[in-house]
């Protein structure tokens, strides 16, 4: 998914810009977005807290969202700034819950890949495992195809006499 609709939900115009394109949703209108866009200004839905390893990227994202909309300190402000929007997959209707309609990270999200499209992948990876065993093979064959049986030139090393030897 590179891109999402956003769909306007105020009465008064969205307007924000992503790498140097300004962006402006009419009152329940909407406008095809990239998705770094929809995350950087509604939030990046797929963060979550780990509490067991101190882990709070949902709530990290949540604070920085509210300083971008300047109502860090403010939560009745925060309630009148934040952006009410719907961010919906291009071709359907389905729903993205964004950090800002779940900021806790409770609600379930529907899963991105189908149990087809889970199978498809997993019999490429076996493909391509496969394919990188017998090139791995082939290699093993053509090295040793190249490594002579018996290395004719090499130097037999000559005794060398020894010091009383070459004095006499």
């Amino acid at each position: 998914m590179t891109v999402v609709r956003v769909r306007n939900q105020k009465d008064v115009p969205f307007v924000d810009a992503y790498d140097g394109t300004s962006y402006t949703i009419d009152p329940a209108g909407q406008v095809v977005v990239p998705v770094e866009a929809a995350k950087l200004w509604f939030g990046d839905w797929e963060s979550h807290n780990d509490p067991a390893r101190a882990w709070r990227a949902r709530d990290d994202e949540l604070e920085r969202l509210k300083i971008r909309y300047g109502a860090q300190d403010n939560p009745e402000m925060w309630e009148a700034v934040q952006p009410r929007v719907a961010v919906l997959h291009l071709e359907e209707d389905d729903e993205i819950i964004t950090l800002l309609g779940d900021p806790a990270g409770d609600l379930v999200h529907t899963a991105d890949v189908s149990v087809s499209e889970h199978e498809n992948m997993l019999e490429m990876i076996r493909q391509q495992s496969r394919e990188l065993e017998a090139l791995k093979n082939q290699y093993k064959a053509d090295v040793r195809a190249e490594q002579p049986d018996v290395d004719v030139d090499e130097d037999k090393p000559q005794p060398v006499a020894s010091k009383r030897a070459r004095r006499s």
